[in-house]
């Protein structure tokens, strides 16, 4: 916003300015079931992107735009699968140079059904 535009005049524009840390507000936290995961072990399918997996209330299905992509860390996988249902996000940790323990590489899944286990 130029000066000409600015509802406030230059000199009082500072005095109405707040430095964020003056406001004392606690950092956000997740609830804890936010940060819950459970092993899967998903089932693709690469001709529409359909991802699914069994998880404790049934079986899920979710849909990926490159189902490739999954596949291919999949392949690369040195542990299960995570899913965490309230972030709808698949996590597989893959094999690398730079870290023994692995990678993280996280899938944003978009739902398709729920089917419940019966």
């Amino acid at each position: 916003m130029s000066s000409d535009t600015s509802v406030l005049s230059p000199e009082t524009s500072a005095d109405y300015c707040i430095d964020p840390a003056d406001l004392n507000v606690p950092e956000p936290t997740l609830p804890p079931q936010a940060t819950k995961r459970i092993s899967v072990l998903p089932a693709i399918d690469l001709l529409n992107g359909t991802i699914g997996f069994a998880v404790p209330r049934g079986w899920e299905e979710h849909f990926h735009p490159e189902p490739w992509r999954i596949e291919d860390a999949l392949r690369q996988a040195i542990r299960p699968a995570q899913w965490n249902p309230h972030l709808e996000v698949l996590t597989i940790t893959v094999a690398s140079h730079e870290n023994r323990a692995g990678e993280p590489v996280h899938f944003s899944l978009i739902p398709l059904t729920q089917a419940q286990a019966g």
